[in-house]
Formats: C-alpha cells, structure tokens, sequence
C-alpha cells in the first residue's frame, strides 16, 4: 500500500481530479482543518505509481488532489470499437461513446462467451469473480469541516459524501454519488446512481443511465433532475419553494409531497406518481 496525506488547517474547499477509484469526504461541524489521505491497494504498479506522481496541495483555502492517471483512461473523441486480437468489440451508447477502461493485456472470448444481464458499472472481473471496488483504484478519504464545498472530477470512480456540505459540484464517468446533506448539488453522472440525503436550495442531476433518488428536497430555487434510462424519486418537505423539473425517457418518476411546487414531471416509457 501506497499512502501520502496532507493537512490544511486553513481550508474550507477542496477539488478533487480522479481517474480510478473511490472518493470518501467526511465533515464534522467541529473539524477546524481538511486532513487528506490518498492510498493505492498495491505497493507497485500504476495505482501505487499515480499516488508517489499525485498533486497534493493547498494554497488560498483550497485543497486540490489531482490524481487523474489512476487506472482508468478517457477517450474523449467519439470511439465506435475497439480491435483487441482479431476481435472488435462495440461500444454503444453514454455521451460521445465516451470509455473508460484500464490496459489490457489479454482478452479471450471462449465457448462460454461474456454475458452480462442488468447494468455493470466500474467492475473489475477476475477469475469469473466481480472484485470489490475496495480492491481497486486509488482511494481519496478526506475530513472536512461541515459546510464546506467540493468539486469533484471524476473518471470511473464512486463519490460517498458522509455529513453536510454547502456545495457540490461534481462529474462523474461511471461510478455511484451518494451525499448525506447538501445545500446546492451539481451534479452529472455517465453511468450510475445518484442518492442525495437532503438537498436543501438548488439541485441539477443529470445521469445518463442511472437511477436518481432525493429522499428530502427542501430547497427555494428552480430545481431540474433529468435522466436518459432510470427512474426518478424526490421526497418533498412541505417548507420547499419554487419549481421542480423532473424527466427521464425510460423510468419511472414518483414524487411525494411535491404537489404545492411548480412541478412539471415527464417521461416516455414509464409511470408518474405524484404523492
């Protein structure tokens, strides 16, 4: 294992750019400091090397950790296949087909062929087992004090936010979003869910393939959840204001205690419940 930390008792603020992995934040109204850990599972190869190479720093209240050559690479111009000893594998769908993939250094297709039933996001498969994504990647575990704000740019990794935060402003490729209780949420997200806590002023959640769930929106602002395939839930306090934007092509949109809001909800395949 791989590890480099940094504390920062002046911040309030942190980015954070990862290629592959995990992101854990925890805030503590009592915290007076960021303290940042970032470790690989293996002493040596690419995770432990992006750690040793990682940009790691402070400077005006603000925390950046900048891991982005961790495992996975992005493709950013349109990819339609993929050629890997005489056989091609498609690549359909996401936005600009954009994929995220580690190197590979054999690829064998046998008489059982590769079935995949459901959605698959972020797995690794070794020996016909799903591994962990503890065991991959590089993990990023920071202590904030509550209030704070994160900016989080990630590749194909999951976000875990334990606690309150002001603002968070994140993209991910393909991974999960799940935050305890933020005031402002900007969030986008390829291939995953999205689980917000309390959202308590303005959201904007986009998934491309993924389900979205606010269990209590509380906010005063035009707010917008969207959604290509994957259902949409929002629980509403009775003290929200303002409007409430949901729509999906494929999934259902259940709201509960939304109807005093401006509340618009549409979707092509799938059902609208208004409770």
């Amino acid at each position: 294992m791989t590890v480099r930390t940094l504390t920062a008792p002046a911040a309030r603020h942190l980015h954070v750019f990862l290629g592959a992995g995990r992101v854990v934040v925890t805030t503590d109204p009592a915290a007076t400091e960021v303290r940042v850990r970032i470790r690989s599972v293996r002493d040596t190869g690419p995770d432990a090397e992006a750690v040793e190479q990682a940009l790691l720093m402070e400077r005006d209240g603000t925390v950046q950790v900048d891991i982005r050559n961790a495992r996975a690479r992005t493709v950013d111009e349109p990819v339609r296949a993929h050629t890997r000893g005489g056989s091609v594998f498609n690549f359909h769908g996401g936005v600009n087909n954009t994929v995220f993939y580690d190197t590979v250094e054999t690829m064998e297709i046998g008489s059982g062929g590769i079935r995949v039933d459901g959605n698959v996001t972020g797995a690794v498969v070794t020996m016909g087992t799903i591994a962990s994504s503890e065991d991959q990647g590089v993990a990023v575990e920071v202590e904030m004090p509550a209030g704070g704000n994160v900016l989080a740019n990630l590749g194909a990794a999951d976000l875990g936010v334990h606690g309150a935060l002001n603002s968070l402003t994140s993209t991910t490729g393909a991974g999960s979003v799940r935050v305890g209780s933020v005031e402002v949420a900007r969030v986008t997200v390829v291939s995953g869910q999205v689980t917000l806590a309390r959202v308590g002023e303005l959201m904007q959640v986009s998934t491309t393939s993924g389900a979205v769930t606010v269990n209590c929106y509380e906010g005063h602002d035009d707010s917008r959840v969207s959604a290509i395939s994957g259902a949409i839930t929002v629980g509403v306090l009775p003290t929200a204001s303002g409007s409430l934007d949901l729509e999906t092509v494929t999934g259902a949109i259940t709201t509960t205690g939304a109807r005093h809001l401006r509340l618009a909800a549409s979707t092509t395949i799938g059902h609208v419940h208004h409770g």
